[in-house]
């Protein structure tokens, strides 16, 4: 007779080779996105990218405006952290699993943020890919949790996991009160309009959009290198959820109107211009992805 224990122990040395053993592929999508966020911030004037594809309060019915949102930062401070734990997350989850699925992910988390922010800080003009770099981080998560018998590492991936939320909520905090808090009691003088100009809020509403949504899409795209049955019923769980969210946020939009501003259907955005930069200046309107 076989023993049970034998061959489990063998089914999960076969398994463990096979992910070790399968095609790795040349992380295309995360290069490329990367190049081209680059190539915008230093090349092409930041109001204008804002003004065309940042997420704009008044025009929530552009939607373009609400995966556009990852390709505007707010100079390059904002956007060498974002492009290096992009780089660094999404190269890794590329190679074990290809282009397409890791593209997925990062564009759906992208999309969650954005959605989240229409509900959290409806009134806020919304520039960044952090929303999709959270995605990132928790499709790790998903990753080890869908491989647990033959992910190498994990507990090293958890750990990297915590300390990145750890220190992402501490220099949040830090920004909050020591900064923000600094400029918020003084007077805008010449002096010092560059740096209340350059105050922008980080967009909590947008890294928990992107970390939940990254981390159920992640269970849908990213291979599954262990069969197990609790993983067909995991994946109905998360269409569910993303399914209820999409549909709640859409009906939260219809029909709540007056936590909006008002909309502007039109393409004249010379005047948006102006009114996106007084505000701007005054430290009203921007909050980072």
């Amino acid at each position: 007779m076989t023993d049970p224990e034998a061959l489990t122990i063998s089914t999960q040395t076969l398994v463990k080779e096979s992910f070790h053993t399968h095609p790795r592929y040349f992380p295309f999508f995360m290069i490329g996105i990367s190049f081209v966020q680059g190539c915008l911030t230093i090349l092409v004037s930041g109001t204008l990218l804002a003004l065309l594809f940042s997420y704009d309060p008044q025009r929530r019915h552009e939607l373009w405006r609400y995966l556009t949102v990852m390709l505007v930062h707010a100079g390059p401070r904002h956007l060498l952290p974002n492009v290096a734990f992009q780089i660094m997350l999404g190269v890794i989850l590329e190679i074990e699993h290809n282009s397409k699925r890791i593209a997925i992910v990062y564009l759906a988390s992208v999309l969650g943020g954005s959605l989240f922010n229409t509900v959290l800080t409806p009134k806020k003009y919304a520039v960044g890919a952090s929303a999709a770099v959270y995605g990132l981080f928790f499709s790790h998560l998903a990753t080890i949790l869908l491989n647990w018998n033959v992910v190498d590492k994990k507990w090293f991936r958890i750990m990297l996991l915590t300390l990145f939320i750890s220190f992402d909520i501490a220099s949040s905090l830090y920004y909050e009160i020591f900064l923000n808090v600094n400029l918020h009691v003084r007077p805008i003088t010449e002096s010092n309009r560059s740096q209340s100009a350059s105050r922008s809020v980080v967009s909590y509403a947008g890294h928990l959009g992107g970390a939940l949504t990254g981390f159920l899409v992640s269970f849908l795209a990213l291979k599954k290198f262990e069969d197990n049955r609790w993983q067909e019923t995991l994946q109905i769980v998360c269409i569910g959820l993303l399914s209820a969210g999409f549909i709640f946020i859409l009906l939260f939009n219809i029909c709540t109107p007056n936590l909006y501003l008002p909309t502007e259907w039109n393409f004249e955005y010379s005047e948006s211009l102006k009114n996106y930069s007084r505000k701007f200046l005054k430290g009203e309107v921007l909050i980072r992805m």
